[in-house]
């Protein structure tokens, strides 16, 4: 991971969401989901990802910032378990919400963020990372791949809409 992340850090650097940056991110979020989602993406999904008002009252949101200091991308990491976590355990961290604007992607912001959520987690002292992705999210369970994370198929769900959810865990190793 630490080569992943020093390749992006030329393009894009990480730093905590500003109050200011909440309507761009959750625009960026929308339509990043909606190109990946389409249809599947409901009006509850849609209202949960432009919420990042809420999210920020109870995570750490993210953005990804280009040179330009325009956001590109953005992520919420939770430090533990609460409002917004699928897991209890207090030695997890989890990632949600991860996108990238469309004209960004393919240009690292994805790896920049989850760099900057995995060094956030292990700073924590946390023993494992998990995220949820969708099915129709090739590109990001790619990324998630080359990031170390595995497949963790015992906590996948299905939606109700009939979208399949897929878990991914990095052991941290403490």
């Amino acid at each position: 991971m630490g080569a992943l992340w020093a390749a992006m850090t030329d393009s894009v650097s990480v730093r905590r969401a500003q109050r200011e940056d909440h309507v761009a991110l959750a625009a960026l979020t929308v339509a990043a989901y909606r190109g990946l989602l389409g249809d599947a993406l409901g009006d509850a999904y849609r209202d949960e990802l432009a919420d990042v008002a809420g999210r920020a009252e109870v995570a750490r949101v993210l953005v990804a910032v280009d040179a330009g200091k325009h956001i590109v991308g953005g992520v919420t990491y939770l430090p533990g378990p609460g409002p917004l976590a699928p897991f209890a355990d207090p030695r997890e961290a989890g990632i949600r919400f991860l996108a990238v604007a469309p004209d960004a992607q393919g240009q690292g912001v994805g790896g920049a963020l989850v760099a900057s959520c995995v060094s956030r987690a292990v700073a924590d002292g946390k023993t494992r990372l998990s995220l949820h992705t969708t099915a129709p999210m090739t590109t990001a369970q790619r990324l998630y791949g080359r990031a170390g994370f595995r497949r963790h198929p015992g906590h996948d769900f299905e939606l109700a809409s009939g979208l399949v959810v897929l878990a991914y865990v990095l052991d941290l190793g403490r």
